[in-house]
Order: structure tokens, then C-alpha cells, then sequence
């Protein structure tokens, strides 16, 4: 077994979209340091360059486009992007929404944003700006810096989501539905946190998050007491924590596969939170890092060794718990 580094605490520090904001950070409970995320405000919009500038009135992108400036939805305006269609966008450009996104892709026509060079970071990615509204069916995002970046007031809805090749996956201040989704990290190569939650309480289901760096970068961090995220038949593994909490009220974690962790979960302020009905398997250890006091509800789950490991979860009791693992047509992601 690999030895599992010291746990320290992880800090989220959001400042206001007034001033730019930049998602800072955050040192993840197995990083050696701070690395703040990159600015997530996108290169703002200039002249219409290629296919950039300002949407207007039903804009519509078909076909292979070229993004050599920041292309932004207007507030109160739509875009529509429809199957097949694949985005190329040059450094320092995003997909920035203030009004309406639809994205159409298909199984067999799926929507795709790229970056001009095949690269992590190569472009900024998708940035959602309070009163955006996305829905998207069968999109693949490639080569981003921060491949969704939702911030406070926006709402999205993605279903079929592929997301690889990106410094970040996610990065989400509001709330909004995310189904059906690979997301991969970048392996060894990983620095950062791929999956950051703060004040937000979106529902992903049915969605692999993998490939972060084994005992090295958290996976999924949740912060905010105001987080009550979901997770229902998910995947994670590959990672330092596979779920870090801050902090949060009422999490759930449901039907899910948690393996291949330095640890399955740290619970520093976890207040409410409900993980039922999972796979625990191949972590060094499944829960640990608990602060006193909080009150979680561990039950229905299998875990293959001692569901606390490093005995500081005195506050927490595993319930009904099962004696072989759940069969992976009931937990996991499901078609």
C-alpha cells in the first residue's frame, strides 16, 4: 500500500464577480502548495475576429468555427449551436454566456469545443455569468484551462457531457444538473483540484469523474455552508480525496463506486450529509479527517476494509452495513 501523505486543511476563497473575480484557492489536502486557479473571467469581448464578439437576436454556429476572440452571448440573447459542430478557440479565448446557450448536439453528431492547439489550457473554456442558461446534450470539451466555469446566478443543464485534456473540469457556484458525464483528469500531470463546489448545490448523476493523480490532488472539493451538492450512481477515482468536504449541509452521496483513493472522503465540516447505498473499495482509507462534532449518516454501504481508517471519525457510526459489494448494475454510473 502507498503511504498517504498528511491531510491539511483546504481553503476556498471566492471573491466577488465585481472585480473579476478569480477562483483561488485552494490547497488540496494532498497538494504541497498553494496553486491558485487561473482567472476564470475569459478574455471579455472583443471585435468580431473569426467567429467572436457578441452574439445577437438567434445567432446560430454550424460547422467547423474559428474562435480567434472571446465569443460572448449577449443577456438576453441566444445562441444556438447545433450537432456536428466543432469550435476551435485560439489562447486566451472563451465561450462566454450571459444570456442563452443551446447546445444540440446527438449520439452520432456530438457538439465540440477545442482548443486551436491540442493542449491543456490552450483555451479559457465555457463561462457562465450570473443569468446565463445552458442546456446542452452530447457535448465534448477538450483542452481548456478551466473546461465549465458556473458562477454565481447562472443555471445549467448538461446531459452526454465528455470533458478531458483540461487543467480544471469544473468549477461551479450554482446550481444546475450534470448527467451522463466522463470527466478525466489529466493523470500525473494533474496540479490542481479538477472538480471545485462552493456555495452551490448541483446534482450530477450518472457521471465518472477519473485519471486525477493517486495520492497526490483531490478530486471533488466542496466548500460553502451552503453546498448540499449531489451525487447519485457517480464514479471517482485516481485521486489524494475522492470527495474533500470543507464544508457543507446535507450532501448526498448515493449508488456511487468510490476506489482507487488515497482516502474515499475527508469530512472536515460536513454537517447533514447522507452517503448511502455505496461501493467503498481500493482506498487507503475510505472516510477519515473528521472535525469533532460532525453529524453525518453513513449507512447501506459496503466497504472492503474498516470504513474509518485513521480514527478520528469518533462522531460518525456506519448503519446496515453490506457484506458484499453492490453489483455494478445498481451502483455506478448507468446508461
Amino acid at each position: 500500500m502507498l503511504g498517504v501523505k498528511a491531510a491539511r486543511p483546504v481553503f476556498l476563497a471566492f471573491f466577488s464577480i465585481a472585480s473579476l473575480v478569480s477562483i483561488v484557492p485552494l490547497v488540496g489536502c494532498g497538494s504541497s502548495s498553494p496553486s491558485p486557479m487561473k482567472d476564470q473571467q475569459g478574455s471579455g469581448g472583443s471585435g468580431p475576429t473569426g467567429a467572436g464578439g457578441a452574439a445577437s437576436g438567434g445567432d446560430t454556429l454550424c460547422g467547423n468555427v474559428t474562435l480567434s476572440s472571446t465569443k460572448t452571448v449577449a443577456a438576453g440573447q441566444t445562441l444556438t449551436i447545433c450537432a456536428g459542430t466543432t469550435i476551435a478557440a485560439a489562447d486566451g479565448v472563451s465561450l462566454t454566456v450571459d444570456g442563452t446557450l443551446q447546445i444540440q448536439g446527438t449520439a452520432a453528431s456530438p457538439v465540440k469545443l477545442v482548443g486551436a492547439t491540442n493542449a491543456a489550457g490552450a483555451w479559457t473554456g465555457l463561462v457562465l455569468n450570473a443569468g446565463a442558461q445552458v442546456t446542452a446534450t452530447y457535448l465534448e470539451i477538450h483542452d481548456a484551462d478551466t473546461a465549465i466555469a458556473a458562477r454565481p446566478g447562472s443555471t445549467y443543464s448538461f446531459d452526454h457531457l465528455v470533458i478531458d485534456t483540461s487543467s480544471a473540469l469544473l468549477v461551479l457556484s450554482s446550481d444546475g444538473t450534470i448527467a451522463h458525464g466522463t470527466l478525466r483528469g489529466l493523470g500525473d500531470s494533474q496540479s490542481d483540484s479538477p472538480v471545485l463546489i462552493n456555495n452551490a448545490s448541483p446534482q450530477i448523476t450518472n457521471t465518472s469523474v477519473t485519471q486525477g493523480l493517486y495520492n497526490g490532488v483531490d478530486m471533488i472539493v466542496i466548500g460553502g455552508t451552503a453546498s448540499a451538492p449531489l451525487f447519485d450512481h457517480v464514479e471517482v477515482a485516481d485521486s489524494h480525496c475522492a470527495f474533500h468536504f470543507n464544508e457543507s449541509t446535507g450532501a448526498t452521496i448515493s449508488n456511487s463506486f468510490i476506489h482507487h483513493n488515497a482516502y474515499g472522503m475527508m469530512t472536515f465540516e460536513s454537517q447533514s450529509g447522507h452517503f448511502n447505498h455505496n461501493n467503498w473499495e481500493d482506498n487507503s482509507i475510505h472516510i477519515g479527517t473528521c472535525q469533532s462534532g460532525i453529524s453525518d449518516e453513513v449507512a447501506g454501504d459496503y466497504f472492503d476494509s474498516a470504513p474509518f481508517g485513521d480514527g478520528t471519525c469518533d462522531s460518525l457510526t456506519a448503519t446496515g452495513t453490506a457484506t458484499a459489494p453492490y453489483a455494478t448494475s445498481v451502483v455506478g454510473p448507468q446508461p
